[in-house]
């Protein structure tokens, strides 16, 4: 037996020899502990009062370090005239290949964040950086700032670390949540377009890899109970992508992918526009033909 835990947009996956899941394989071993739990009711609220305070110690410190690093994050993103080209650029030159993003879904979190700077998410902050620093590759001609003679690859170098830096805040380990991972993927388009720290790229793709399949990724959803089918289908197009990221880095590095098809039990995602996937659809989802052309047209049929 396995297991799938948390929230819809943020999973935790265990496999069959995990503790908890093992019990469960005797039959007279889960009655007696909730026997156990029932006759001594101290045992829960013991075991939260030993942990909470060092969680909750460890939750402060973090915040404080987080802010400064936030508002780098906001100081860094460039002007709208400026923005709004490289996310059509990275739409129309990114997104046919590697689908991370649901399109409308960022376009309207985008156009909320020129109307209210202040309440954007910081995962979003960082997310629109990495979108950008994809897309600069296609527009050297930009001048990101006219007051600065730092070029454009400079300036995307800036986006790039400071996205990192946040990513890989102690806050942010291990990436759980979609948004995480998607960022996650992101990060490497961005690097991979740029040529920066090519030499690591094979490395983060394997543990992105892993850190997927902490979350599930990897494992198909069987009860529609659990999983809505807008997030199931993300959550197959991430996985997608993330086996393609680590194949790719492997090939170019001349070293074996993290995964195998036997690792795996994903369905190929559907081929489908964004338009026709909305959060709010219930029942299941149908695809095009292969013979239709959409968005998601290349990596549905990659990935069969």
């Amino acid at each position: 037996m396995t297991h799938l835990e948390g929230q819809v947009n943020s999973t935790k996956f265990y496999g069959y020899s995990y503790s908890l899941n093992l019990y469960q394989q005797f039959s007279d071993l889960r009655p007696y502990i909730v026997r156990i739990k029932t006759q001594y009711t101290s045992i829960n609220p013991f075991r939260d009062e030993i942990y909470a305070p060092l969680n909750d110690k460890h939750r402060r410190r973090q915040i404080l370090q987080d802010d400064a690093l936030e508002n780098t994050l906001r100081q860094l993103i460039p002007t709208k005239s400026i923005t709004d080209v490289l996310v059509q650029t990275y739409i129309e030159k990114y997104e046919i290949i590697h689908r991370i993003l649901h399109i409308p879904t960022f376009i309207r979190k985008y156009k909320g964040y020129w109307i209210d700077q202040s309440s954007t998410p910081v995962c979003f902050l960082v997310q629109m950086l990495l979108v950008a620093a994809a897309a600069a590759n296609c527009h050297p001609e930009f001048c990101i700032d006219v007051f600065s003679h730092k070029t454009t690859h400079d300036h995307v170098v800036a986006w790039v670390e400071a996205s990192e830096a946040w990513l890989m805040h102690p806050m942010n380990q291990a990436p759980h949540s979609w948004d995480l991972l998607a960022n996650h993927c992101l990060l490497l388009v961005a690097k991979r377009a740029n040529f920066i720290k090519e030499g690591s790229l094979w490395t983060s793709a394997g543990t992105l890899v892993r850190w997927a399949m902490a979350a599930g990724y990897h494992h198909e959803v069987i009860s529609a109970n659990k999983m809505p089918p807008f997030r199931r289908e993300m959550r197959r197009r991430l996985w997608a992508t993330i086996v393609e990221l680590d194949l790719q880095a492997s090939i170019e590095r001349g070293m074996p992918p993290s995964v195998r098809t036997g690792d795996f039990n994903i369905k190929p995602p559907l081929n489908i526009d964004d338009d026709g996937l909305e959060e709010s659809m219930q029942g299941p989802l149908t695809g095009m033909p292969v013979t239709t052309l959409t968005i998601t047209s290349f990596q549905a049929l990659l990935y069969r």
